[in-house]
């Protein structure tokens, strides 16, 4: 009995069909695909995998800007990253950069410094720089503004 595998449910190991940039391959500029690819040399620039599975292996080094289907981060990378489906950064990781993805997963003892936009849509109130419901003086009865003061017990005033 034999079992077909496909990117939901890779691994991260070498998937049949998948390029490979070797330990000792250093690449300068822009790296493009239609295939999943693992690296585990340097890349310096941008990696775009629109349709496919990126991963980036513990012996990897990249400074790149990242944008693949699938990405998983087992290795030091420096750049911004984003997937159409899922990040995944592994415990061993170093990631310095932001990420944008609607799924991530970092792994206990992962080290990331950056920002991440999950692209998903807020519920009213939440949205960056909106006022909260009792910020604006909704839901308040009449005479009681801000300006008045409560003494939560203890001290006097």
């Amino acid at each position: 009995m034999t079992k077909e595998s496909s990117v939901s449910d890779w691994d991260g190991g070498t998937a049949r069909g998948a390029g490979v940039i070797g330990k000792n391959i250093r690449i300068k500029g822009v790296v493009r695909g239609k295939e999943d690819l693992v690296v585990e040399g340097e890349v310096d620039g941008s990696i775009t995998l629109p349709e496919h599975h990126l991963t980036l292996e513990r012996p990897s080094r990249t400074t790149a800007e990242v944008k693949a289907r699938n990405a998983t981060i087992r290795g030091r990378h420096r750049g911004n990253a984003e997937a159409i489906d899922k990040i995944e950064i592994t415990a061993e990781a170093v990631m310095i950069g932001d990420l944008r993805s609607p799924r991530l997963v970092i792994r206990e003892g992962a080290k990331f410094r950056g920002t991440v936009d999950m692209e998903v849509p807020l519920p009213p109130g939440l949205e960056p720089g909106e006022k909260k419901p009792h910020e604006r003086g909704e839901g308040k009865p009449e005479g009681q503004g801000h300006n008045k003061k409560k003494n939560r017990g203890g001290g006097s005033e």
